[in-house]
């Protein structure tokens, strides 16, 4: 059961169109809520590493095989400034599916590292959201939107913090 669970978090940011909120929660009701987040992750960052990789390497003809041209624009508008900020806002906001934010990363040949840890940073946030969510807002009675702006708010605050820690850097 837990090998479904790991393999169905893998092929979310590949080609499955269900939510991650509804995978993440069920898998939560069914093994616990730490162990939901440690496969969830697992399993996503594995699935969003091998989207990265296959639109990096073979471009935009076989990706659009996955994805809508429109969602590819969208998302080519929404970066055009501020890659890393934007990227992590779409893994966390569900304006675009992960398969999108994945693969246009690659095409658009937005380094690896900054993308990998920016992704490992909002899944973090969004899969221990979801793996917690029945927990955390029974404790603190939020809901929806609530929890969504509870993670943008966790967001800006790492890209403050990297963007002090960049500007102190360079004017030293």
């Amino acid at each position: 059961m837990e090998l479904i669970y790991i393999i169905t978090c893998f092929l979310q940011p590949i080609l499955l169109p269900t939510p991650e909120a509804i995978t993440i929660s069920m898998g939560s009701m069914a093994f616990g809520s730490f162990n939901a987040f440690v496969m969830g992750f697992l399993g996503t960052m594995l699935g969003i590493i091998t989207m990265y990789s296959i639109s990096k390497r073979f471009g935009l003809k076989l990706i659009m095989k996955f994805i809508k041209d429109k969602d590819l624009e969208k998302y080519k508008s929404y970066v055009k400034r501020n890659e890393v900020l934007l990227t992590g806002l779409l893994f966390i906001i569900p304006i675009l599916p992960d398969e999108v934010v994945c693969a246009g990363a690659g095409v658009l040949g937005i380094a690896k590292k900054p993308f990998f840890i920016i992704a490992a940073v909002t899944k973090m946030i969004t899969i221990a959201s979801y793996s917690y969510m029945v927990e955390f807002a029974a404790n603190f009675n939020i809901h929806g939107i609530e929890l969504i702006l509870t993670e943008l708010v966790i967001l800006i605050a790492i890209v403050s913090i990297n963007g002090i820690a960049k500007y102190k850097k360079v004017s030293v």
